[in-house]
């Protein structure tokens, strides 16, 4: 949880003698929430469980923003999205400095998102932040998922990209050069 003043504020405990879903949130009932939190409507089941007052029916409870997300002091109202190409892994992320970019290799392409998604066969992302992984092309293949490039197929291999997914050995009589889509009859 992020660090919330201990004065002015009031607790919500969740039940179970303070040990339930919402034990120890600190709640307040004026704006602005501090940064790295969200306001939100907590509490006022009307029962009465230890740790709660069951005439509440409704208060503001300044809690952390999940994963995925930041608030900052100006938006105690609503969490901002972390944008695409970059993902938000921890709690309470008080600026958009929480936001991570996605490693070479993998890529975003949604906001709001906790994690980054390797690139699938045969295409790569080169550049930290990627919001979508480009395509090998013809005579050029990734060798491993998750790569930042792509490798040329050897001399002697071909790979048409809308045939194949990997460098495919020319057949006999044919040869090709390095980074070829295609092979040539010997002559």
């Amino acid at each position: 949880h992020p660090q919330l003043p201990l004065t002015g504020w009031g607790y919500l405990g969740g039940g179970d003698n303070g040990l339930g879903q919402n034990a120890g949130v600190r709640g307040v009932a004026a704006d602005p929430c501090p940064a790295g939190s969200i306001k939100q409507m907590l509490n006022g089941d009307g029962v009465s469980t230890p740790g709660e007052d069951p005439s509440v029916l409704l208060s503001d409870y300044c809690v952390p923003c999940g994963p995925g997300v930041f608030c900052d002091e100006s938006t105690s109202q609503a969490s901002q999205n972390c944008p695409a190409g970059t993902y938000g892994a921890i709690i309470g992320a008080k600026s958009s400095l929480g936001c991570i970019e996605c490693p070479v290799g993998t890529y975003q392409d949604m906001d709001g998102q906790f994690d980054c998604q390797v690139c699938p066969p045969n295409t790569f992302a080169s550049a930290p932040g990627a919001t979508a992984c480009l395509s090998c092309g013809d005579g050029y293949e990734v060798s491993v998922a998750g790569s930042n490039l792509c490798n040329a197929c050897p001399a002697g291999k071909f790979r048409d990209a809308a045939l194949s997914d990997n460098c495919q050995e020319c057949p006999a009589g044919t040869s090709s050069g390095e980074g070829e889509a295609t092979c040539n009859i010997r002559l």
